[in-house]
């Protein structure tokens, strides 16, 4: 067992409603910011850890959110807030109708989202074991 045997840890924030710093008028459709650590000294160490933030209004906002690919497809349904959206998610993104009604169960069912938290909370203890 080495250093270089485990697997690089993703930490990805979302913003609903982003702070000033992802609003700058030179970032205005930059939705997505990469980062890792980097060390004053100049070393080249590659840790583990590295970061996403995705500042979601701004994706709403921005010119490149129309743009048809994967990633445009989830931040889509992340940012839904009518029918209407779904609607056109669908559209777009045709393999999103089944997450669309799975999601739309939840409203009629929501003690099966408690179930499924429940069983993540059970694995992860047994992970921990």
């Amino acid at each position: 067992f080495t250093y270089q045997d485990l697997k690089t840890v993703y930490t990805i924030v979302m913003f609903e409603n982003s702070p000033k710093e992802c609003k700058d008028p030179e970032l205005s459709d930059i939705y997505l910011h990469h980062g890792k650590a980097a060390f004053d000294t100049g070393i080249d160490f590659h840790l583990l850890q590295e970061y996403y933030v995705v500042a979601l209004d701004v994706f709403q906002k921005s010119k490149y959110s129309k743009d048809i690919n994967e990633l445009n497809a989830w931040l889509s349904l992340l940012t839904a807030t009518t029918l209407d959206d779904l609607v056109a998610l669908i559209s777009d993104y045709p393999w999103m109708e089944a997450i669309c009604m799975d999601m739309s169960e939840y409203l009629y069912h929501p003690e099966e989202v408690v179930t499924m938290f429940s069983e993540a909370l059970r694995k992860l203890d047994e992970n921990t074991v």
